[in-house]
């Protein structure tokens, strides 16, 4: 059966609500496709590769710190993608305030998330009693001696980012005394004034970037987006990260090794990578959710690129994502070794729940609800919210007629 297409479509929750559930589940379409979406990522990127070539070090360290922006980036070709693919149709597109940021004009304030991320922060002194709580905590695996003398004068390897399973079994192999720092105790008392410009041949590499990614879009999607209002934006931002990078290689007397959770999180990127170049050797861990993934190719940009080693539960995993990381463009210019930590923990599990019956009868479902928010996110198929949306539907339906008591839970 040959369904007509709808006159409009909501780009974000608050949109579908003015539409009405009903009316919208009648005609439910969204005209880009997970083929097209992941061809125009791999245009982004590629040309996110010849930047990267262009750059000197410093130059690198910094945009791969902010592979952020290139995400918030892609968020508006989508959107691009979505209007030339409706117009083309005569389907108007449904914007409010969660998808504005995307198919309008960029709000300044992106562009200046990193002093916002500092303004906001919190008294230093809170996060360095933090700091001590956690080597109080963590420490734990070694003598009492060590323990004391390691608190006061030993500072050679830092643990940053939050707790992680798989860092602490790695930690059980190699007694050392870990300091437990916080970014923004790292980042207080740093000033502005060294970001206040970047070289004219890096602005210029930049200005290089938006044409030829207009030019590399024209002929992807055929058409040509107006992206002018992304190159102040992402130079504020890119002086803001030269100023916290030079702070943190003024930093007196730099670990000898990080070990790094929330590898993705840009602060702790900058930081790695400014430690980096004063001889520091940065250990990342494995997140542990990425299954289902399809587009590979991200991760060695996002998760692995300003790492020295990334840790994995098992070497089967190391060397799936030394498979994953060679997908990246940039990957030849940095090396990374991938490792395993040979745990169990994840075994223990599976052991433990495998050995537990079933109930002999099961009466209700929860459905966890998917994020209802405008991003497509660039990993898996159908990961953006009204295609999940429906899914969530279909399968409420079903339990429904089946006669299970159902419960719906909101993300997260």
């Amino acid at each position: 059966m040959k369904h007509s297409l709808p006159s409009q479509i909501p780009a974000d929750i608050d949109s579908l609500k003015k539409i009405g559930l009903r009316s919208w589940l009648e005609s439910c379409y969204w005209p880009v496709s997970d083929e097209q979406f992941f061809g125009m990522l791999d245009v982004l990127w590629k040309v996110y590769d010849h930047l990267y070539e262009r750059l000197d070090e410093k130059g690198r360290d910094l945009v791969l710190a902010d592979t952020d922006f290139i995400g918030y980036l892609a968020q508006r070709l989508h959107a691009v993608a979505v209007r030339q693919e409706c117009t083309k149709r005569g389907i108007k597109v449904l914007v409010d305030a969660k998808a504005k940021e995307f198919y309008e004009t960029v709000n300044p304030s992106f562009g200046q998330r990193y002093r916002l991320l500092l303004k906001q922060m919190q008294n230093p002194w809170l996060f360095r009693l933090r700091s001590v709580a956690k080597e109080v905590r963590f420490n734990d695996h070694l003598p009492v001696a060590k323990r004391v003398f390691g608190f006061l004068s030993d500072r050679d390897h830092w643990s940053l980012g939050s707790y992680s399973g798989l860092k602490s079994d790695y930690m059980e192999k190699y007694p050392i005394y870990l300091a437990h720092p916080y970014w923004q105790s790292l980042v207080s008392g740093m000033s502005w004034k060294q970001g206040d410009a970047l070289p004219e041949d890096m602005r210029e590499s930049i200005e290089r970037f938006f044409k030829e990614l207009s030019n590399a879009l024209m002929e992807f999607l055929g058409v040509r987006p107006d992206l002018s209002d992304f190159f102040p934006v992402w130079m504020q931002r890119l002086r803001d990260l030269e100023a916290i990078y030079q702070h943190i290689r003024r930093i007196r007397r730099p670990p000898k090794t990080v070990l790094l959770a929330e590898v993705v999180h840009p602060m702790h990127k900058v930081i790695c990578l400014a430690l980096k170049k004063e001889g520091t050797e940065i250990i990342g861990f494995h997140h542990g959710n990425d299954m289902g993934n399809v587009n590979s190719k991200l991760f060695g940009y996002v998760q692995a690129c300003h790492l020295n080693l990334y840790a994995c539960p098992t070497r089967e995993s190391a060397d799936l994502h030394a498979r994953k990381y060679r997908l990246c463009g940039i990957h030849p210019m940095n090396a990374v070794e991938f490792i395993s930590v040979d745990t169990l923990r994840y075994k223990s599990l599976l052991d433990t729940f495998s050995s537990k019956s079933p109930p002999p009868r099961i009466d209700t479902v929860m459905v966890m609800g998917f994020p209802m928010n405008a991003i497509r996110y660039p990993y898996s198929s159908g990961d953006f919210f009204l295609l999940q949306l429906d899914l969530e539907l279909r399968i409420l339906r079903v339990l429904k007629e089946h006669v299970y008591r159902f419960l719906y839970k909101l993300h997260p």
